[in-house]
């Protein structure tokens, strides 16, 4: 039997979102069109790559660039310009990294301060540090704390080092930062929420191991979920959505392959692969469609997937002939319920890795 092309099932996928939006009209998307993000856009510079990390309903991007010879620069992106994230106590100075944006705007992310990192959030005019954990011979002054993501109402997560050292995932909000328990281990780290405040992450079992866990929001602190497994040592949940859908990647049986999944509550699904030995879920909108990274056959390159539901689609299969010539999709790192994608790429003339918008495109 033969399957249907990329452009068919994204053209199903597009008359999905109509329904479910309850949209007029019809529209199907059959590609992608690809922008370069700002704000570094010279292609010939290899000393500089960009990143694109997380995407939210209307567009902006939580984005930034790192230089080969150190340092790096955060940013809040729309596609053709950018806003400088100052890093925390130094505002002539960019944060090191964005991990996530909400529909109000605010990023948030990671950025040196003093001799430690910590976790920040940026409201679009300032930076504010979120802090540590209150514990310890000073209360927290001297230990550090990394955020990675944001829900709409404002709650942050991450992790926060400890007064005996091992990280531990954390709700942020309104100033308090809640410490979450572990699966029985000595660590744990909070990657994603939803707006209902459930957390996914992952967190060390008694035994040295490590699996993706789902705390839910009303719970006790120490109430995490463990989703195990797909039948290997290790898993790491990173997203979750609205109907608590979990997408994230876990090894297999002997620990020889990793495939991203989807967790529905139930069970740990594992999604199909680009014919390589790695694959890894980081977003998933709404909708419950899914994107990540995944190697191809032979793990020669990685690429950027879409999952619809249904079926695994390399983003490059449904790029024009022309973009694909020259940019090859590598990581997909956020969809929004509209179905952009941020992403990052390399062109394969120049060699640069860079910030890319995936929009979908029209028939």
């Amino acid at each position: 039997m033969t399957l249907p092309s990329a452009a068919h099932r994204l053209a199903s996928l597009g008359l999905t979102l109509c329904l479910a939006t309850g949209s007029l009209g019809a529209w199907a998307q059959t590609s992608f069109k690809l922008r370069q993000v700002p704000p570094f856009m010279d292609l010939q510079n290899h000393t500089v790559s960009t990143f694109a990390n997380a995407i939210n309903r209307s567009g902006l991007m939580a984005s930034g660039l790192y230089q080969q010879l150190g340092g790096g620069t955060s940013f809040r992106c729309d596609k053709t310009s950018c806003v400088d994230i100052p890093a925390l106590g130094s505002p002539h100075h960019s944060s090191t990294s964005a991990e996530a944006i909400n529909n109000a705007g605010y990023v948030v992310g990671t950025s040196p301060y003093q001799n430690m990192s910590r976790g920040y959030l940026f409201d679009g005019a300032n930076s504010m540090n979120l802090g540590a954990f209150p514990e310890g011979w000073c209360q927290g002054c001297d230990l550090s704390s990394v955020a990675h993501d944001i829900n709409n109402p404002g709650q942050v997560v991450g992790a926060g080092e400890t007064a005996d050292g091992p990280y531990r995932a954390f709700i942020w909000q309104g100033g308090t930062m809640t410490k979450l328990g572990t699966l029985g281990g000595v660590s744990s780290e909070a990657r994603g929420i939803n707006d209902r405040g459930d957390v996914v992450g992952e967190s060390t079992l008694a035994d040295g191991t490590t699996h993706a866990f789902l705390y839910r929001h009303g719970y006790g602190a120490d109430d995490l979920r463990d989703l195990g497994t797909l039948g290997g040592s290790w898993s790491a949940a990173h997203a979750v959505n609205g109907q608590r859908l979990v997408a994230g990647c876990s090894t297999t049986a002997g620990d020889t392959q990793t495939v991203a999944f989807v967790h529905d509550g139930t069970s740990m699904k594992a999604l199909p692969t680009l014919g390589g030995s790695y694959a890894c879920a980081s977003d998933i909108n709404v909708h419950g469609w899914v994107v990540g990274s995944a190697l191809i056959t032979g793990d020669a390159e990685w690429h950027g997937f879409l999952y619809d539901g249904t079926q695994m689609i390399d983003l490059n299969d449904t790029l024009s002939d022309e973009v694909r010539a020259r940019w090859t999709v590598t990581y997909a790192s956020g969809i929004n319920r509209h179905g952009q994608i941020a992403a990052m790429g390399t062109h394969k003339v120049h060699g640069s890795e860079r910030a890319l918008l995936l929009t979908p495109r029209a028939p």
